[in-house]
């Protein structure tokens, strides 16, 4: 906003009315926690069905590359 206000003449002015941010950055803040959370639900349950930690994490890593 500093950078438009420079650009402008004296007797433009500029009245901010909305502040949006607020509402991204929770929204981004809660993908990143379901993001999380299903990580986490799916290695579970790759766990409960493979039954091994190695194969898990192997697993686990290929998906967090991949994506």
């Amino acid at each position: 906003m500093t950078n438009v206000k420079k650009m402008l003449t004296g007797d433009v002015q500029i009245k901010q009315f909305g502040d949006q941010s607020l509402f991204v950055t929770a929204a981004v803040s809660g993908v990143v926690r379901e993001g999380v959370i299903a990580a986490a639900l799916t290695a579970a349950m790759i766990l409960l069905f493979l039954g091994s930690w190695r194969s898990t994490l192997i697993i686990a890593i290929s998906i967090r590359f991949r994506s």
